[in-house]
């Protein structure tokens, strides 16, 4: 049955009706087509932007603090985390080098080692 679109209030049914039967998109609920671009207010870009700075003085914070603490303890043997194994060994009262049992010199700055 043919429609015809003869009245104003009608034109608008019309055109769905024969974009539908005529196999056309009209940017449905899952289509692609169509649709819009929803523009992002100022409000919520500048939150993120804030949120985005931050993160980058946060993070510059954290990496200026560690190296703070690693330039500070760089000659301090105590401060470091290395497991070290002294099983077997004497360690020289001068230089603390770790010397074998068997030793009667320091390796290091050959001095005598205690019995």
């Amino acid at each position: 049955m043919p429609v015809t679109c003869e009245s104003d209030e009608s034109l608008n049914f019309c055109k769905a009706y024969t974009a539908r039967t005529s196999g056309e998109s009209r940017g449905g609920m899952y289509s692609s087509r169509g649709q819009e671009s929803v523009p992002m207010d100022d409000l919520t870009l500048m939150a993120l932007v804030a949120a985005a700075v931050v993160g980058l003085i946060a993070s510059i914070m954290v990496l200026r603090h560690e190296r703070q603490v690693a330039e500070a303890t760089a000659g301090d043997v105590e401060a470091h985390s290395f497991a070290v194994a002294t099983e077997g060994m004497k360690r020289c009262p001068s230089c603390g080098m770790g010397n074998l049992v068997t030793d009667r010199t320091c390796a290091a700055c050959k001095k005598p080692l205690p019995a």
